[in-house]
């Protein structure tokens, strides 16, 4: 070969391989720092990386009170059941470790593992069960922990380890012996007790899914000398036997009065039970949050509202009617530091001759809410709540529309800079807001299809032709479309169970809201499930659920 052809090539033709060498360098870097970008800012993760860590705790005490689930034992005998949002409908089994709730993967089960950096959510219970069982509560004289069903859940992500609390799902139900007249200590010693009640319940996800009506069924108390205790289901025994003593060949019963035995999930009910020779006296003597008995030394790591359904205030959960009024939806339990909600098993009854139109999810005006309501029927800034009505606007899913062009309908900050919607969608709820500007943009006629901005029009205007008896109250704002924000809200009060499962949002298609999303243009936000926003394209089906303010 010619040595001064191969130098003349070389000599002429390096440079530009060099200048090729660099480019390729540059688009090597650019195609990693891309797919890096892309794993951790909120998309997927790589496959079998980032396991859960998780610590499940139950109240926060040192000690465990026999019978029940106080806390964890610690001793590794305790398995708990795991379920991770993004992990669809996968079970982990896990097993609690020491006292302070530290769980791992059982022996021989593989573990959980996040899919993405979103935020979704973690679910737990105990005992561990993958699918729906019956239980029977009518002997606990050894003890109940293995009924004691625990639930808890939080919303986590991959980037820190997820603290879980639990929360009994059952009523806790105590009674104190005392001798009265005509009885001496020693004829009560030999003194029995009986409770009285439904003693069966179906669990499916550490939560109830039905409790039989029979309201005289058997349940035989863990008994210590002259105390005993039990776990019931939530239920109110008003009017109906409740407690029997036997005392030799004689039966005594309780039947309590309104308000005096409404057993409800999460709560120790405490009775003071005095035997007479002639009957018994009973004396309700704490209904206290079951982890808050001070002879059991337990304190809740949060503060809890308790309510007993006779607040004359609206609260989450109540039925929400045409008049502007609402009732009680069954809400017992709040825990405010992380919003979990504790419902009544069986949903209250609607107040009669009225019409419901919806179901509260949110009361007092968001911070993240930036509509103005003084136009509205509420004629001031700031409104009350938010009621989510009680249907879809239709059965079938349709698509999206067109959305407006050019305008901010997400979050901003002081200086008009685009807040992460997508990520952090809790900080967008202008859904008013958003839906005005729609109005306006049509000149107040959304039935111009030449504007086709579908999904707002069947909010405002397609859902009250569906569903003629829902009208909105004139103190209200009407039906709109909800921000993304607002979404996110009504799926997490669903998830709390309860009867509001029955609010029937479908999980798969997605919902659509007004919201779009804060750094891709004109594309709208949707969801589904509790935890996964999903960008609206022009192929993309899914439901309209409006909601109003008051």
């Amino acid at each position: 070969m010619d040595m001064t052809f191969l130098g003349c090539f070389y000599g002429k033709y390096m440079p530009c391989f060099k200048n090729i060498g660099r480019i390729f360098s540059c688009l090597l870097l650019t195609a990693c720092a891309n797919e890096v970008e892309t794993l951790y800012t909120g998309h997927r993760l790589p496959e079998g990386t980032f396991s859960l860590q998780l610590t499940a705790k139950v109240g926060d005490m040192s000690t465990r009170v026999a019978g029940g689930m106080e806390a964890w034992s610690g001793d590794g005998s305790e398995l708990i059941a795991v379920r991770m949002e993004d992990n669809g409908q996968a079970i982990g089994k896990y097993v609690i470790k020491d006292l302070s709730g530290q769980a791992q993967p059982a022996t021989g089960t593989p573990p959980l593992y996040w899919q993405s950096t979103e935020e979704t959510t973690v679910e737990a219970w105990y005992p561990f069960a993958e699918s729906e069982k019956t239980y029977q509560l009518s002997d606990q004289s050894q003890g109940y922990a293995d009924l004691d069903f625990l639930y808890g859940y939080t919303l986590g992500n991959y980037a820190q380890p997820v603290k879980l609390t639990f929360y009994h799902q059952l009523a806790k139900v105590k009674y104190t012996l005392v001798a009265g007249k005509g009885i001496t200590d020693e004829m009560l010693k030999i003194a029995t007790v009986k409770l009285l009640g439904e003693n069966s319940v179906k669990v499916k996800g550490g939560k109830l899914t039905e409790t039989p009506s029979h309201a005289d069924r058997e349940i035989i108390p863990m008994m210590n000398g002259l105390s005993g205790e039990a776990l019931l289901p939530p239920q109110d025994m008003a009017g109906k036997k409740f407690i029997c003593v036997n005392l030799g060949n004689t039966s005594f019963y309780y039947t309590p009065q309104l308000n005096e035995a409404n057993l409800t999930a999460g709560v120790c009910h405490d009775y003071t039970i005095t035997v007479l020779h002639d009957g018994i006296t009973v004396q309700l003597s704490d209904n206290a949050s079951w982890q808050a008995g001070a002879d059991e030394n337990i304190a809740l790591e949060e503060n809890c509202i308790i309510y007993n359904g006779t607040e004359s205030e609206p609260k989450i959960g109540d039925y929400y009617y045409t008049d502007g009024t609402w009732s009680d939806g069954g809400l017992r339990k709040l825990y405010p530091s992380n919003g979990t909600m504790e419902f009544l098993a069986k949903k209250p009854n609607q107040v009669s001759g009225k019409q419901v139109i919806g179901t509260i999810f949110a009361l007092g005006h968001s911070p993240y809410d930036h509509s103005d309501y003084t136009q509205s029927g509420i004629g001031k800034a700031q409104c009350n709540g938010y009621v989510v009505a009680r249907a879809d606007v239709s059965t079938s899913s349709d698509y999206y529309g067109n959305v407006l062009q050019n305008e901010h309908l997400y979050p901003t900050d002081e200086d008009g800079n685009a807040l992460d919607n997508f990520s952090s969608p809790q900080t967008d709820w202008s859904g008013y807001a958003y839906t005005q500007k729609y109005v306006e943009a049509a000149n107040g006629n959304l039935d111009d299809k030449q504007y086709d901005y579908r999904a707002v029009k069947h909010a405002v205007v397609t859902y009250l032709q569906n569903h003629d008896k829902h009208i909105a109250p004139k103190k209200s704002t009407g039906w709109f479309l909800p921000s993304i924000g607002q979404l996110r809200q009504i799926f997490l009060v669903q998830h709390q169970g309860g009867y509001h499962s029955q609010l029937k949002l479908e999980t798969a298609a997605p919902y659509f809201s007004s919201s779009l999303h804060y750094n891709q243009g004109n594309m709208p936000l949707g969801m589904s499930y509790v935890t996964q926003i999903k960008n609206i394209n022009n192929s993309t089906k899914g439901y309209v659920r409006p909601i109003l303010a008051f």
